[in-house]
């Protein structure tokens, strides 16, 4: 699935589709690239994208990595040399769950918080919280909603409570919890906006966006970070240096509603893979290596851009 929709910031032209980042190379001086769906799927690199990037580097492009990875940047950028990525080329890593770590950190201070969370954090390498002033406590009690993960439910007293949604997408284990939310008037700070994603082994996965989707539709109010907010965006230009023209700054990623909208709002080119998040929509299946299988269906390609 190396076909990508290119569509300019100015408008002029619209959509094309292209066979590759060669034909793009000569109208970009910076590559501003998603992370899952267009550099790895969280286990290892996408076919062709370690050669892409170093062809890029080859060819003196400035890279910034922008991710909605509700991780803090360190260790989101921190993985990319595991999966064969020098980032020692890249000039900055902006990541929703580093903005709302800050966020957190500037607001919450000695606040209690429900925390919706991943795996991970209920063990030994639970690191997001660390640097936070802040405790666990149930939807009875927490000043906030903190939705960094979609696997478990953390409430203070050494709670935790699996509920399964990333592999299901069954919220229900959720349902009490966002109504006492609801109820208590408590703000949620989503810090990963994703809906869905492509997971390594090629079936999609649910992400937090999806449970602070449906925190809004029983009434709540969230506090969003990461794309489509175009806020993100300017963070990533600000990494590049002053002499590259807006114009000469090109966002690539996998998703319509974050990546492509999210450049048009901050007014800047973007390239669409069509391999990512809405694969089965275009036509194609995924493979246990990471790539596709399939042919474009370039006439619901259009529809959707």
């Amino acid at each position: 699935a190396g076909v990508v929709a290119h569509e300019e910031a100015t408008g002029h032209g619209g959509v094309r589709v292209v066979g590759g980042f060669r034909e793009l190379e000569k109208d970009y001086d910076a590559f501003i690239l998603d992370q899952f769906g267009v550099m790895h799927n969280g286990g290892v690199a996408l076919p062709g994208a370690i050669d892409c990037f170093n062809q890029l580097v080859a060819a003196g492009k400035k890279i910034v990595v922008l991710s909605n990875t509700s991780q803090r940047a360190g260790a989101a950028v921190g993985k990319l040399p595991s999966l064969g990525f020098d980032t020692s080329h890249v000039a900055g890593l902006v990541c929703s769950g580093e903005e709302a770590w800050h966020h957190v950190a500037e607001h919450r201070q000695d606040s209690k918080c429900l925390f919706l969370t991943w795996e991970r954090e209920a063990g030994a390498d639970a690191s997001f919280l660390k640097g936070l002033s802040v405790t666990l406590a149930d939807a009875t009690e927490a000043d906030f909603i903190l939705c960094h993960g979609a696997e478990m439910i953390l409430s203070g007293d050494g709670k935790q409570d699996a509920t399964g949604f990333k592999l299901s997408g069954d919220l229900s284990a959720y349902n009490d919890v966002l109504d006492a939310g609801v109820k208590r008037g408590l703000e949620m700070v989503c810090c990963n906006p994703d809906i869905k994603t492509v997971m390594a082994n090629g079936n999609f996965g649910h992400m937090p966006g999806a449970i602070a989707e449906a925190y809004e539709r029983k009434g709540g109010t969230v506090r969003w970070f990461g794309k489509p907010h175009a806020v993100h965006f300017e963070a990533c230009l600000k990494l590049l240096p002053p002499s590259i023209p807006r114009e000469r700054v090109v966002h690539v990623g996998d998703s319509l509603e974050h990546d492509v909208a999210g450049a048009r709002n901050a007014q800047l080119s973007s390239v669409f893979i069509a391999g990512g998040i809405h694969n089965q929509e275009l036509g194609l299946a995924s493979l246990p290596s990471g790539g596709m299988e399939g042919e474009i269906d370039e006439a619901r390609l259009s529809e959707l851009c």
